[in-house]
């Protein structure tokens, strides 16, 4: 990859960037907290001293190539169980997705709890982002969609105050636990960390039973956006290219009932299109063996390989007749 053409890239799509010390930004825009348990969660999080300057980019939508030129060596495609840790001990720059709506973080101070809230909650600097750019009257408006366009937001640097164990507090059960059980469930992160974090909403539903083919391009056109603008934030805010990982899950397969398969065969195909070096699976409790099946049957079914027309391959994965689900409740 070139990096005056990857400069050239980033500054024809980035819509807006801007820099703050977070201490700063937390106390001009101090998180607003409706739901008694949220005020309790978020009083523990932000009981601890942080600084640094947080970045954000809004990107507005990056079209997708036409032919499946590798930007790299093939992407590494990882998988793992359980959820998030943010424990990153190498020289790569790592990046962990936000299932967002397309309101950006808009219930991190209502009774949800599923991983978009949690995210917040355990960096809640990404709260005041939120605060600080409803106040704005420019482009950095909280919206990770705009005019039925994918608009991904990218944080990087943002603290992580604490660790959240959700195994009894998850989605409806965080409305009706105790403080106690709360407050056993976050501790502080030791030593504070940092994380950068990617927003990008998942398709939704629109009523069929089978996914349609504006519903299967929208999820790839998605994916690839957010993937590509942080290989461009990266390689901007170094000026180098280092090793990108990029963590994520079963990103709309929650909330919006999304098809497993799909939402990773997509995210797949984004991260080897965009040139992400790692593409990381933290899979819950779902099988992590999947996502090597899902790999393969990408290359041989769906033929996904190098030189392809993506309009090809879109339409072997329309046809293949992938159905919705139906949404977990959080």
């Amino acid at each position: 990859m070139d990096l005056t053409a990857i400069k050239r890239e980033h500054d024809q799509r980035l819509l807006v960037v801007d820099e703050m010390e977070t201490r700063e930004l937390v106390s001009r825009y101090p998180p607003r907290v409706e739901h008694a348990k949220k005020r309790f969660l978020f009083e523990l999080a932000l009981n601890r001293e942080v600084q640094g300057a947080l970045n954000i980019y809004r990107y507005g939508e990056i079209p997708l190539p036409e032919i499946f030129t590798p930007l790299l060596p093939e992407t590494e495609i990882a998988a793992t169980h359980g959820f998030f840790r943010y424990r990153d001990n190498d020289n790569a720059d790592h990046w962990y997705m936000n299932f967002a709506h397309h309101n950006l973080f808009h219930g991190y101070g209502h009774f949800m709890f599923a991983q978009d809230e949690i995210q917040v909650a355990e960096h809640p600097a990404l709260a005041s982002a939120r605060e600080m750019m409803l106040a704005r009257q420019d482009e950095l408006r909280p919206l990770t969609v705009e005019n039925g366009k994918p608009t991904p937001v990218l944080f990087r640097n943002v603290p992580k105050t604490i660790d959240i164990r959700t195994n009894q507090i998850y989605g409806a059960r965080f409305a009706r636990a105790e403080d106690d059980a709360i407050r056993e469930a976050a501790r502080h992160t030791e030593p504070l960390t940092h994380s950068n974090i990617l927003a990008i909403e998942a398709p939704i539903s629109s009523g069929n039973i089978k996914y349609t083919a504006d519903e299967v391009d929208y999820a790839l056109r998605t994916a690839y956006s957010g993937f590509r603008a942080v290989v461009l934030a990266s390689a901007t805010y170094y000026s180098a290219f280092r090793p990108i990982v990029l963590h994520t899950g079963n990103w709309g397969c929650g909330a919006y009932g999304g098809n497993r398969q799909l939402m990773l065969t997509v995210q797949i195909m984004a991260a080897r299109l965009a040139g992400l070096h790692k593409l990381v699976f933290h899979c819950g409790s779902d099988s992590v063996d999947d996502v090597k099946s899902f790999d393969s049957i990408l290359k041989t079914r769906f033929s996904f390989s190098p030189g392809v027309r993506l309009s090809n391959v879109l339409k072997k994965l329309v046809s293949y007749g992938f159905e919705w689900g139906t949404s977990d409740g959080n």
